[in-house]
């Protein structure tokens, strides 16, 4: 664990010093420590009778490292939670979750650009790893490893090539998951409202660790088109085969989204073949998502979202739904407060049926101190 954080530091210190000199005054720090309370309704994400539920406290500072010029941007970031419970002081740690993440931006020529991104995350609540199929797990520790880099190129004003690959590795309970991509993408203006796109996607996955190791290779041929409609709603449609070695399949998102004074609300529909920490194969994802931020005040932000997610795998089915509410205040400059609610309930049919709910209220209270030299890199930093 030391040893990981040492790495990670040497690491963002390294990419961070010697860019400053070619940052012309741009590198910047900023530090945030945050500290949360927490109520649990269901710890250990197990059936209603044999629920077990606690309060428990969380403190988390981060520190971020990064600098930018007008070709080169380079940020790193470092946090961890140290954890303490009520009822259940064997779940106590000090890194009861840590995360690292470095990444880059460089504008090679006027017309190529390069960037580069990892990351590294270990927790004791690995379900926060399973965005796609949202699948929720007790207390057990599982990490993800990953890193990607991209290479865009302008052909005209009107024309985008995208050119990239990336890798993931979760680790949880013994068993590793490996997720490989390579992926070719042309985007096309057409218009002033009006966006084509063509891709071609190349997936590996590998699962060791497991009963039966295997390996999956497929590819996703998709087609997107985006239209903003009077600058305030835009829609966007992806949709292409997935050809696997076997099988072959529709694979498709759509999302539409829509600003209003002050805030916005936003619709998505997707279906997807995933993998999800826990499960040792993959999983067919369909998933509806619904969110939205209202802006009552120039310091207040109030926001919602609700999902539902439907996974298949060769071994059972599962469907999760997850409701969220959160009200941000900031109260100072440096200083905001955050009460977050949130709901969740999954049915899991896998040899006998097992519904599985949750409810977690939390207040938490951010403190923020950063150093920025520009207001380039002011605004560089909110985003």
């Amino acid at each position: 664990m030391t040893r990981a954080i040492c790495r990670t530091a040497i690491v963002v210190v390294c990419l961070v010093t010697p860019c400053a000199a070619l940052a012309q005054g741009g590198p910047y720090w900023g530090l945030t420590v945050a500290t949360a309370v927490t109520r649990d309704s269901n710890l250990f994400a197990v059936p209603a009778a044999r629920a077990d539920g606690d309060v428990l406290s969380r403190t988390t500072p981060a520190l971020e490292l990064g600098t930018r010029s007008e070709r080169l941007t380079v940020t790193g970031r470092y946090s961890f939670d140290a954890v303490r419970y009520v009822r259940h002081p064997m779940l106590n740690r000090i890194f009861s979750r840590q995360s690292s993440h470095i990444g880059f931006a460089w504008l090679a020529t006027r017309r190529v650009t390069f960037a580069g991104t990892g990351e590294w995350i270990a927790t004791d609540s690995p379900g926060e790893l399973n965005i796609e199929s949202l699948l929720t797990f007790g207390r057990t520790r599982g990490s993800r490893v990953s890193a990607g880099s991209t290479l865009t190129y302008l052909r005209s004003e009107k024309t985008t090539v995208t050119v990239g690959a990336d890798t993931a590795r979760d680790m949880f309970v013994g068993a590793t998951t490996t997720a490989q991509r390579a992926r070719f993408i042309i985007d096309r203006q057409i218009g002033r409202q009006q966006t084509i796109r063509f891709a071609y996607n190349l997936h590996a996955v590998g699962f060791a660790g497991v009963a039966v190791e295997s390996r999956e290779i497929f590819h996703v041929l998709s087609a997107g088109w985006t239209r903003t409609f009077a600058r305030s709603t835009t829609l966007s449609v992806n949709a292409g085969p997935r050809i696997g070695t076997a099988t072959t399949s529709p694979e498709w998102a759509v999302r539409l989204q829509h600003v209003i004074k002050p805030g916005e609300l936003s619709l998505g529909y997707s279906r997807t073949l995933t993998t999800s920490a826990g499960v040792p194969g993959m999983m067919d994802v369909r998933q509806l998502v619904l969110g939205g931020a209202y802006r009552p005040a120039p310091r207040v932000t109030i926001g919602g979202s609700y999902a539902l997610a439907h996974s298949r795998e060769d071994h059972g089915d599962f469907t999760a739904r997850a409701a969220q509410l959160v009200a941000t205040v900031q109260a100072a400059r440096r200083l905001s407060v955050a009460a977050t609610a949130h709901a969740g309930r999954q049915l899991v049919v896998r040899g006998t049926p097992a519904t599985i709910a949750s409810r977690t209220l939390s207040i938490a209270v951010t403190y923020t101190l950063s150093t920025l030299p520009s207001s380039d890199s002011r605004s560089a930093r909110r985003q």
